[in-house]
């Protein structure tokens, strides 16, 4: 049920440069978000300054402009890197110290306490 909910109330009618990123509840909140193991941050920007200047070539070569997206897109990739793991962490929101103990129960019967 939940795979045809997703392709009924999706952002995929969407243009890519509009649609939203899922936000996962249990692990990475954001796959393919870190950097690959023995890869620097420092590292990871200068290749993709250095994928960025060959496809400035390739553009001004064909004229092509879906190669100016492709690279908007991996620089947004890069903010989100530095950012999403900021915007995720929920434990210190103004709600950590709200209500004490608050706790809810689902309809399987599982307790969720904050």
């Amino acid at each position: 049920m939940e795979g045809l909910l997703e392709r009924l109330w999706g952002s995929g009618f969407l243009p890519s440069s509009h649609q939203g990123v899922k936000l996962r509840s249990g692990g990475d909140p954001v796959l393919y978000l870190n950097d690959p193991p023995g890869v620097s941050r420092q590292l990871r920007r200068s290749m993709l300054d250095g994928l960025a200047g060959l496809h400035t070539l390739q553009r001004e070569r064909n004229g092509d402009p879906e190669i100016a997206s492709r690279v908007a897109q991996y620089e947004m990739t890069f903010r989100m890197q530095a950012s999403v793991p900021e915007l995720t962490d929920l434990s210190g929101g103004w709600w950590s110290g709200a209500c004490g103990s608050c706790s809810s129960t689902t309809a399987d019967g599982t307790s969720t306490t904050i």
